[in-house]
């Protein structure tokens, strides 16, 4: 079993530099149970360390989609259940 945090795992997704394997991350962790509020904690984690680091506004992006999707703000087919 991953030993990983939940921002462990999404942090490391993000460094991958591939936008999808931050969305795929989040979609196994909701799917292993972990609550939406812990995956939204982890994903505003994300967000301050991108911006702290002079995120552009695609890597900003990147990140809202992502919560847009586990917050339901999309497409119900988009949806992530947590």
């Amino acid at each position: 079993m991953d030993m990983m945090t939940i921002q462990e795992r999404i942090q490391a997704a993000w460094d991958t530099g591939d936008p999808l394997a931050l969305h795929r991350e989040v979609e196994r962790l909701a799917a292993e149970g972990h609550s939406q509020q812990a995956l939204e904690d982890a994903l505003e984690a994300l967000l301050l360390t991108v911006r702290k680091a002079g995120a552009s506004d695609a890597s900003e992006e990147t990140i809202n989609g992502v919560w847009d999707r586990l917050t339901g703000w999309c497409h119900a087919a988009r949806h992530i259940e947590a």
